[in-house]
């Protein structure tokens, strides 16, 4: 025999299936509507409320967090999109602007500097380079030392450049220890930093020293006069012709 239930009992199942198909056909509606809709912002608007319920229901901690985390994001792309578009387009328009330059480049002569006063002690090898404005101007000074060669950049003194470029030194520098000071007088003092202390270079440049080396020659007392003349300035020539060569190649050393 069926059992009856009570007449409110059925009712109240009733009513609770028919509030649970009603719901399911409203958030289906509130789903197609999002998928139909092409504004990106009804769009995020309907997944952020997705997100949420989905949260409402969540039961593990993880879960949950992740479910947060998402939520988060949702908000913060919504956020985006509800930025005035004058704002974006001025933020593009300003990102995208070129930038104005003049026709003309200022363009700053650059004076090479090759004449120096030498002195050195037991430790440094010193040169003082004349700079016009250099002990005031707050102009930068760029270096760069090698074991056998160093560079010397002084930028904008007075509206000029000022280069210093020399090779082949006489002994090798300790690079890491060679500085440029700004002395008063408008001086500007390269000091290098010897390898081998109390060693006397004598010159800036090897092949300096190695002209010095040549002396004058000296005839032969026991030969014939005439013969030992013409060997003296066969030799002198020689000697002014090397001298020569090596003054063109230290001056194309240093200039570059």
């Amino acid at each position: 025999m069926a059992r009856l239930l009570p007449y409110a009992l059925i009712s109240s199942t009733g009513a609770r299936k028919n509030r649970t198909k009603l719901s399911t056909l409203v958030n289906l509606q509130h789903l197609f509507y999002c998928a139909m809709s092409s504004d990106p912002i009804e769009q995020l608007s309907c997944e952020l409320a997705e997100l949420e319920k989905l949260r409402q229901q969540a039961q593990l901690p993880n879960v949950r967090k992740a479910m947060d985390e998402l939520i988060e994001k949702q908000k913060m792309l919504l956020q985006v999109q509800n930025k005035p578009k004058n704002d974006v387009e001025k933020t593009i328009s300003a990102s995208n602007e070129p930038m104005l330059t003049s026709g003309k480049t200022d363009v700053r002569p650059t004076k090479k500097l090759i004449t120096y006063a030498f002195d050195e002690s037991d430790k440094f090898v010193k040169l003082y380079y004349s700079v016009p404005g250099v002990t005031d101007s707050p102009g930068t000074i760029s270096t760069d030392f090698r074991e056998n060669s160093f560079s010397v950049h002084c930028s904008n003194i007075n509206g000029i450049d000022y280069e210093i470029r020399v090779q082949g030194l006489c002994q090798d520098i300790e690079p890491e220890k060679s500085i440029v000071k700004q002395k008063s007088g408008d001086q500007l003092l390269v000091m290098l930093k010897k390898t081998r202390e109390q060693q006397n270079w004598g010159s800036l440049l090897k092949l300096e020293k190695d002209v010095g080396k040549n002396k004058v020659p000296k005839m032969d007392k026991d030969g014939d006069p005439q013969e030992g003349l013409m060997n003296m300035m066969k030799q002198m020539l020689g000697t002014r012709r090397r001298a020569k060569r090596v003054v063109a190649l230290t001056s194309k050393r240093v200039m570059i």
